[in-house]
């Protein structure tokens, strides 16, 4: 039997990965091994479709990179 107590699973809300502080946050509190990060590629959708919404500038292509960055950080924290 494993004695190491196993990591809480934590559903990431797109409210959480629009905003740059709380993204950055949270996905320190996952690397540390505090959680185990999860989200869906329906969650990735809002926050991009919110980003979209609020910033008329920025267009789908300038979001795809940080997209593209998130799910690194997801692979890294075991999302």
């Amino acid at each position: 039997m494993n004695d190491a107590p196993e990591r809480l699973v934590a559903v990431y809300d797109a409210n959480i990965l629009y905003s740059a502080v709380l993204c950055d946050l949270f996905l320190r509190v996952a690397t540390a091994g505090l959680v185990r990060a999860h989200w869906t590629d329906q969650i990735h959708e809002e926050w991009i479709r919110a980003v979209l919404r609020r910033r008329t500038a920025t267009s789908p292509i300038e979001a795809v990179p940080f997209k593209v960055l998130i799910r690194l950080a997801g692979a890294a924290v075991g999302s």
